[in-house]
């Protein structure tokens, strides 16, 4: 299964700005865009920048 990597953007005092998006076989990430990009919990990637946790969080508030 493809992985995808979601990347973590924070300001300075560390909290989540935005989630960057790396689709597999690409070379350059992205900025996650809920308009044309769909999350699924289900779906297997890697995260990095912040807690899994977190990013799904963010990402899930963004997707519904």
């Amino acid at each position: 299964m493809e992985e995808i990597l979601y990347i973590a953007e924070t300001d300075e005092r560390g909290a989540l700005s935005c989630v960057w998006v790396q689709p597999a076989h690409q070379r350059t990430a992205r900025v996650f865009d809920p308009s044309t990009d769909k999350f699924s919990p289900e779906q297997a990637a890697n995260y990095s920048g912040a807690s899994s946790d977190e990013i799904i969080d963010w990402l899930m508030a963004r997707s519904a």
